[in-house]
Order: C-alpha cells, then structure tokens, then sequence
C-alpha cells in the first residue's frame, strides 16, 4: 500500500528547492511534530511562507502532512499509521467547524452594526 500512495507523490528531487528545505524537517509520527516557527528560523523563512508550503506540498504536490495542535506535540508530521492519518483529518474538519462559527459570529456582529447592508457588502465582494 505505501508502494501506492507515493505514487501520487512527486518525488522529493522535482519539488522546488523551497519545499525540499521544508519537506527536509518533517518527521514520521504524531510524537515527532516540527512547529513551522522552527522551520522559519532554520531556513529563513517567514511564518507564513512555511505554511503556504506545507499547504503546496499537500495540494499541489500529492504529500501526505498532519498538524497537531495538542499542547504536548504541536506542529506538523508525517503521519505513519492510519489512525495518525485520520487525526489528520479529524483535526481539519474541527477546525473548519470552529472557523465557520467565528464567520457566522462576525456575520452578525457587523450586521447588528451596519445593518443587512453591510452583510450584503461584504457576501457580494471579491475578497
């Protein structure tokens, strides 16, 4: 089966360089996460620029990536079990439940301010 999945992987040598730096410090199991603040210090990359590659490397380059945010192991792995891939997925969709609740609260809170009309301002924009 692990023949399979990395089929649907692009090899690590014709990935950018950027996202060989990162891939280069994820470790196998949940026990063995790697904050992207640590990668940003050890590669010169931002924050941010971590996490757009994580999310490359997931998307457009077919890698299998978990995020923990569990007090005792948080950051990103490989997960190397299928229960550690479901906790993958788990942790995606609570956060997804959790953002979506923030969104319907800020819905609300500018609609209370502005009226309907700002709600339909902010739904029909382009951001």
């Amino acid at each position: 089966m692990e023949e399979a999945i990395e089929e649907f992987k692009t090899p690590m040598k014709e990935l950018p360089l950027d996202h060989r730096r990162v891939v280069d410090f994820l470790r196998e199991g949940k026990e063995n996460t790697t904050t992207s603040k640590y990668i940003a210090q050890l590669t010169g990359f931002t924050t941010v620029r971590v996490r757009s590659i994580i999310r490359d490397l997931i998307v457009k380059y077919g890698y299998v990536i978990g995020a923990s945010n569990e007090v005792d192991s948080q950051g990103y792995y490989i997960p190397v079990t299928a229960e550690e891939e479901l906790r993958c997925i788990h942790n995606l969709r609570s956060r997804r439940v959790e953002i979506t609740k923030r969104e319907k609260a800020l819905i609300t809170n500018i609609s209370a301010r502005y009226g309907d009309d700002g709600v339909t301002a902010i739904e029909d924009s382009d951001l």
